[in-house]
């Protein structure tokens, strides 16, 4: 190895200084790997050989594996703290070695090579290219899927970035027949499949792919299961086994409410307007389904009191006054009436009427509202007044004002249709000045109109009723009869 060599862990720095000193020799001897490429699950473990050929049989003092990287020099690997406890050398001197690796990590992908020192000269071996290591990790995907009423039909493949292996499933835990990357079956709800790489070279204790479960019809819980209040943290969860690759969605009141990858709907801090029926659904490739409702039922004091006297707080002396007193709580409120100066409750309850009052009723009373989350009070104040309070004073003065106005306007037109009644009808035009020289009390004697006839009894018949003293021109043919004045009775 050419260049500086570190000093790594106790195991290796007893070959620093050597490393130091020496540099790498050129030699007919050569570092042979057997599978020089293996790809493993994550969590299993694999097995590395190399195999010096020492054709001159010199001395070999000291043989490991190592990782390198770029600009950094050979060590030990069983003293690297990221493989502490996994790796292994089992080296059999003077020429071959294996590396066991447990436990293995995505982060175990690289190349490992050997490292072989030779005594008195100080040279060393060093095998190319190594062994290049991959870990995968394995998931199951859908390619097809049916669902029906009572059970799904898939099409499944194992995927993972090694290729060419062997592929073991489980149904349930349960090894199904067959080593294809493919699967197909009938699904039903719960039912989980899973995956794994076998092969020759590494033990098959690999870990499985997570497992694909055909969803069932999830649970949700609530936390804290007992009193939920308002301001505290409420955390449901919806729960169906493992899910791989699940999307959850969550409803109130059937409404949809929050779509997440998170089985959990977190409410910090929860306010009385979350109080509701929640559910939530799970879907993954395989089919959705969803829970039963849970409720939540957010606790609180009363807040938003309101207090109020009916009709008025100034009340007349001997009238009645009702109070009330409202709240927003829950659980419901407890209403107790005090007055400022009595130690006793003065009634219960959100009303409170007090009849007759008297002079020594006047004063503060508060209502008290309460429940096991708190409580709170309103004061209101009564006064005892000698008239009417200001209120009535308006609403009479005003009702008088009205009263007034629909008097006066009956009364005008009561007069208006009797002065029109008793008006005397307009006098009729005297005939000539003779006429209008006739007694006063002649006035009311009957006038009769003079009455027209037409000789031509195919007219029709007009009756014309004219004044006695309108000069009429006789038509041809027409016979006018003069105006006939009747004095006395007419006889029988």
């Amino acid at each position: 190895m050419r260049g500086a060599a570190m000093c790594f862990p106790a195991a290796a720095c007893g070959w620093v200084a050597l490393l130091l000193s020496v540099s790498v020799v050129p030699s007919n001897d050569t570092v042979t790997y057997y599978f020089p490429d293996i790809c493993a699950p994550r969590g299993g473990y694999t097995l590395m050989f190399c195999e010096a050929k020492n054709t001159n049989n010199r001395s070999v003092t000291e043989q490991f594996w190592f990782t390198q990287e770029v600009n950094n020099d050979p060590f030990d690997l069983t003293g690297d703290s990221d493989y502490k406890g996994r790796a292994t050398n089992i080296c059999f001197m003077p020429t071959d070695c294996y590396l066991k690796i447990t436990d293995l990590k995505e982060s175990d992908s690289k190349t490992y090579k050997c490292i072989f020192f030779i005594e008195p000269s100080g040279d060393k071996w060093i095998g190319e290219p190594g062994v290049n290591l991959t870990v995968t990790a394995l998931q199951v995907k859908v390619i097809s899927v049916t669902v029906n009423s009572s059970h799904t039909e898939a099409n499944l493949s194992c995927t993972s970035i090694c290729g060419g292996p062997s592929y073991r499933w489980y149904l349930n835990g349960q090894k199904v027949p067959g080593a294809s990357a493919f699967y197909t079956g009938s699904l039903k709800p719960g039912d989980g499949v899973s995956c794994r790489l076998i092969s020759d070279w590494w033990y098959d204790g690999g870990s499985p792919s997570p497992t694909l479960y055909a969803p069932k019809v999830p649970s949700v819980s609530v936390i804290p299961s007992g009193e939920v209040r308002e301001g505290s943290k409420v955390t449901l969860t919806c729960s169906m086994d493992a899910i791989i690759a699940a999307n959850y969605t969550w409803y109130k009141e059937d409404q949809p409410r929050h779509l997440s990858e998170d089985p959990q709907l977190v409410f910090s801090p929860v306010q009385s307007s979350d109080s509701g029926q929640y559910s939530c659904t799970v879907d993954n490739q395989l089919g959705t389904k969803r829970s039963r409702n849970i409720s939540i039922d957010v606790k609180y004091a009363p807040r938003l009191l309101s207090v109020s006297a009916s009709p008025s707080p100034e009340i007349v002396e001997g009238s009645s006054v009702t109070l009330s007193c409202s709240s927003d709580a829950n659980p419901a409120a407890i209403y107790t009436w005090y007055k400022d100066d009595e130690e006793e409750p003065a009634a219960s309850g959100p009303i409170f009427i007090i009849n007759d009052f008297r002079a020594e009723h006047s004063g503060n009373y508060y209502c008290k509202v309460q429940n096991n989350m708190g409580n709170s009070n309103s004061i209101l104040n009564l006064t005892l007044v000698t008239g009417l309070p200001d209120g009535w004073i308006i609403a009479v003065a005003l009702l008088s004002v009205i009263l007034c106005l629909v008097v006066l306007v009956v009364g005008l037109m009561w007069m208006r249709r009797k002065w029109a009644l008793e008006r005397p009808p307009a006098s009729p035009r005297k005939p000539d000045g003779e006429a209008q020289k006739q007694p006063a009390e002649e006035e009311s004697d009957l006038h009769y109109a003079s009455v027209q006839f037409s000789k031509k009894p195919a007219d029709p018949v007009y009756g014309n009723i004219t004044p006695s003293g309108a000069q009429r021109r006789p038509a041809e043919d027409a016979v006018e009869y003069a105006s006939l004045t009747f004095r006395g009775q007419l006889p029988g």
